[in-house]
C-alpha cells in the first residue's frame, strides 16, 4: 500500500489500479499538456536538506531508505514505496533516518506554455 500526501490533506491510501502508474500519469502528461523530467537521487544517511521550495509539482516517490519530510507544518516519515506530491511554491524539508542512504525517483512536472499564454 502507498500513502500520498498533500499539503492540508490526510493520508489517502493507494490501492492496485487497473492500468500501470506510468499509463496513467502518461495520459494526464498528455491531457494537461505538460512536460515531464525524472531523476533519480542518492542521499547519504544523514542528509538533512532545509526548508526550500520548487515553482514545478514534483512527485517524489522513496525507493530505498527511510526520510521524515516537514510539508508546510506537518512532519511525516515515509518509507520504500511511499509518495510524496508537492504542489507549486510549497515549503518543503527532509532529513534521512537510519544508516540508510535514501533513493528517491523525483517527478517534476511543468505545465508547457504557448504564445497565447504569454
Amino acid at each position: 500500500m502507498t500513502k500520498l500526501i498533500l499539503p492540508g490533506f490526510k493520508e489517502v491510501p493507494w490501492s492496485t489500479r487497473l492500468i500501470s502508474w506510468q499509463e496513467a500519469l502518461s495520459e494526464c502528461m498528455t491531457m494537461a499538456n505538460c512536460d515531464l523530467q525524472v531523476f533519480f537521487l542518492d542521499y547519504p544517511a544523514g542528509t538533512i536538506r532545509t526548508t526550500h521550495l520548487h515553482e514545478e509539482i514534483r512527485l517524489v516517490f522513496v525507493r530505498c531508505g527511510k526520510v521524515t519530510m516537514t510539508v508546510e507544518d506537518q512532519t511525516t516519515e515515509f518509507q520504500p514505496g511511499d509518495m510524496i506530491a508537492l504542489l507549486p511554491n510549497t515549503l518543503h524539508s527532509l532529513t534521512v533516518l537510519g544508516e540508510d542512504p535514501l533513493r528517491l525517483a523525483e517527478f517534476i512536472i511543468t505545465p508547457i506554455k504557448h504564445k497565447r499564454d504569454e
